[in-house]
């Protein structure tokens, strides 16, 4: 919660909620990650898909750029795997 740069009550508060958030999100991301049989941390699977890369491709004769996935590797595909996903032709698909 710290360093806290607010001074009025209302922003202090909001401040707090926040932490309070972050830190229930990262608990539930470790727990859903526990369910699936992969037995990481928030900290290292945001690390893992942290470089998981995209790139926008311009195809022949469309007028918008699609947005590819790269090919996760093993412990990316079981993150995603957790949260009810999977990349399939570099397309990102719900289970």
């Amino acid at each position: 919660m710290r360093p806290i740069r607010h001074w009025t009550d209302s922003k202090i508060r909001c401040h707090i909620f926040t932490c309070i958030a972050a830190l229930a999100l990262l608990r539930i991301i470790e727990l859903r990650l526990r369910r699936s049989g992969c037995h990481i941390t928030a900290k290292s699977a945001m690390h893992h898909m942290h470089q998981l890369h995209s790139c926008l491709l311009w195809l022949p004769k469309k007028r918008k750029a699609v947005r590819m996935l790269e090919e996760p590797d093993e412990i990316q595909a079981q993150i995603i795997q957790a949260f009810g996903w999977k990349i399939s032709g570099g397309v990102l698909q719900e289970l």
